[in-house]
């Protein structure tokens, strides 16, 4: 039962050094906009721009509101945040010139991730309720 414990600690850990990485362009100007939350942007974040053999072509770090915005030259670059701590994300991305709408989460996923969280919460106490009274009936 350790072991379980042990596994689910790593896994909900995970999570936690989840960034989000959104990039748009338009007119070879690159928009990233880098976020832990909703309401936790990813502020004075590292950003590195390679090109796809790895180079490094620009460095920069987000603003307050974990954005910024580059000018390139390349069509395809690579793009990576870095929040430190090992909060990084990366992300290849080629420039069309369009403008890109962020698209929210439906609701229905929302309700989904919630559920989980609960039922893992529930299941992670079950566990330790189980252990406590085998041990004590032991």
């Amino acid at each position: 039962m350790r072991i379980f414990a042990l596994i689910f600690a790593l896994v909900v850990s995970a999570f936690a050094h989840r960034i989000n990485l959104f990039v748009t362009d338009e007119n070879s100007t690159i928009y990233i906009q880098s976020y832990f939350t909703k309401s936790a942007p990813c502020m004075e974040c590292d950003i590195a721009i390679l090109d796809l053999e790895g180079k490094e072509l620009f460095k920069t770090k987000t603003d307050e509101k974990g954005k910024a915005e580059i000018k390139v030259s390349d069509q395809k670059i690579v793009v990576r945040v870095d929040g430190g701590m090992g909060h990084q994300a990366e992300q290849t991305y080629e420039l069309t010139g369009e403008i890109a709408q962020e698209q929210e989460e439906p609701l229905w996923r929302t309700i989904l991730k919630f559920v989980f969280s609960l039922a893992m919460i529930v299941l992670f106490f079950g566990v330790i309720w189980l252990i406590k009274k085998r041990s004590r009936s032991e």
